[in-house]
């Protein structure tokens, strides 16, 4: 059983996922997260920075601006924020794309993501890989579940 585990956790580790991690289409920002070791390739493959050309080169913890593309026409203008697998609460490379709030905008930007080779997952699963890969303790992972859901006054 052990063992299954552990296959299991590798498995998971491997694969770059996506989700949406803010309640849609009730903020005016919308962010999806994506995890995992080609995060940084996925979203370069539908990511124009205005003045960037190559997110896989990017320092960690730097915003960057531009459009998330879909057969060459824009999708949303969006602000990138690469997290290398140190600075992330997932312990491995996560890319945070911040889109406009609406329903569609953030439907679309996931899509497209998705296209390029990630999994879609539920936000559970990326508090998960934190509790997995030792980066959060289980009272952090809830708190993390509650994130997306919290209200504000």
């Amino acid at each position: 059983m052990l063992g299954t585990l552990h296959k299991i956790k590798n498995i998971m580790k491997k694969e770059t996922i996506a989700s949406i991690t803010t309640p849609i289409g009730e903020g005016g920002i919308g962010v999806i997260q994506v995890s995992g070791p080609d995060s940084l390739e996925i979203v370069n493959a539908v990511f124009k920075g205005k003045r960037l050309r190559d997110l896989r080169k990017v320092e960690s913890k730097r915003l960057y601006y531009g459009d998330i593309y879909s057969n060459g026409s824009t999708v949303d203008e969006v602000i990138v924020n690469v997290l290398r697998e140190q600075d992330s609460f997932t312990g491995e490379d996560l890319v945070e794309v911040n889109c406009h709030g609406g329903i569609l905008a953030v439907k679309k930007t996931l899509e497209c993501v998705v296209s390029a080779g990630a999994k879609e997952a539920h936000w559970e699963e990326l508090a998960s890989r934190s509790l997995s890969n030792n980066t959060i303790d289980s009272i952090q992972e809830e708190a993390l579940l509650e994130i997306p859901g919290a209200k504000t006054k």
